[in-house]
């Protein structure tokens, strides 16, 4: 009889954590490759409770980078399918933080200098299928100062044969 209680306690404290929204964390290893090109786009469902996903990447050389992040909340005949809440991002590196925000953003876009980052996503997610969002970012190399002056030069030397051309008909 007694082992009886124990199971049915062992199975109530057990559903009790499974339902219990506890807290998740991710980590995405996002390569330079990925975020070059068409860009990288990663969505994220069912995201119950508290969560912090944390996307790392590194960047070879200084990059325009450009994002945005969007969260896809869902009603449906009144009840709540999808929804997060307190949703903050950090992007860092090893001397700090470089950009904080509260809420969604759409075409943020800087420079980054070469070196190792990471970007976190955190919030609370509810709803009968948790909460979602949407996570599109890109990164295109800086040229270099010596491409610039390599282009302007061809640009010259073809104004020169132009204007050449011209004298000549």
């Amino acid at each position: 009889m007694m082992d009886n209680k124990l199971f049915k306690l062992a199975i109530g404290l057990a559903a009790a954590v499974a339902f219990s929204g506890q807290a998740g964390a991710t980590t995405y290893a996002v390569s330079y490759s990925d975020l070059t090109g068409l860009g990288y786009e990663n969505i994220v469902s069912g995201l119950q409770g508290n969560f912090s996903d944390t996307y790392t990447f590194t960047l070879p050389v200084a990059s325009y980078i450009g994002g945005s992040l969007s969260v896809n909340n869902h009603t449906l005949l009144g009840k709540v399918i999808s929804n997060i809440s307190g949703l903050t991002e950090t992007l860092s590196n090893s001397g700090g933080t470089i950009f904080s925000n509260s809420g969604t953003f759409q075409d943020a876009s800087g420079m980054l200098g070469a070196g190792s980052y990471s970007f976190v996503i955190s919030g609370m997610g509810s709803g009968s299928r948790g909460g979602n969002y949407t996570l599109d970012a890109s990164a295109q190399p800086v040229p270099e100062p010596t491409e610039s002056a390599l282009m302007l030069s061809g640009i010259a030397m073809l104004g020169f044969i132009a204007a050449r051309r011209k004298k000549s008909a």
